[in-house]
């Protein structure tokens, strides 16, 4: 069966995915789809791939992600740790990449997207099965291309009109 990760946010994980080959009988993971993700990782690996049985790994793909590496420490299988080396083992994430993905307030579970965030309108705008954010908000805001991670950016907040004035008056310099 396909599985897909789309539009997800791993905050600080000890491995976010694995994606196994586990041969059982005639059933095994394959055809897995990673996209539009933030990887936000902590001191230990984050994303890694690994085989099992007699099957190779069936073509993955991942691509439109977002990694930042806190800590400083390696992050992908073979002791990688930048996004080039895995790009280059994988030929995939083509258009994903390493960078803060201004939260709001990570600390407090506020993982929706600061206004000045690169994360906004960068996801894969091919993906038609993920309309909405992880609070209910439509997906993509605006008609442009959805955010990477799991919370849609919603603009900024509505200012009130500004007030009429009815008898302005002129005050003289003094």
């Amino acid at each position: 069966d396909d599985t897909e990760v789309i539009n997800n946010t791993f905050y600080k994980n000890t491995h976010a995915i694995s994606a196994v080959n586990a041969e059982g009988g005639d059933q095994y993971v394959g055809n897995t789809t990673v996209v539009n993700n933030v990887f936000y990782m902590g001191p230990a690996q984050g994303v890694w791939q690994s085989q099992y049985g007699t099957h190779d790994v069936y073509p993955t793909t991942s691509d439109y992600n977002v990694y930042y590496l806190q800590d400083g420490t390696a992050f992908y299988q073979s002791g990688l740790t930048a996004l080039f080396g895995w790009q280059g083992l994988t030929s995939g994430d083509t258009h994903s990449f390493e960078t803060d993905p201004l939260f709001t307030n990570a600390d407090a579970s506020d993982f929706s997207l600061r206004s000045d965030s690169l994360l906004i309108d960068a996801g894969d705008s091919s993906l038609t099965n993920a309309t909405t954010d992880f609070v209910g908000n439509s997906r993509p805001y605006q008609l442009s291309a959805p955010d990477i991670g799991a919370h849609e950016y919603q603009g900024y907040a509505a200012l009130s009109p500004p007030e009429t004035l009815v008898n302005p008056t002129k005050r003289a310099n003094t």
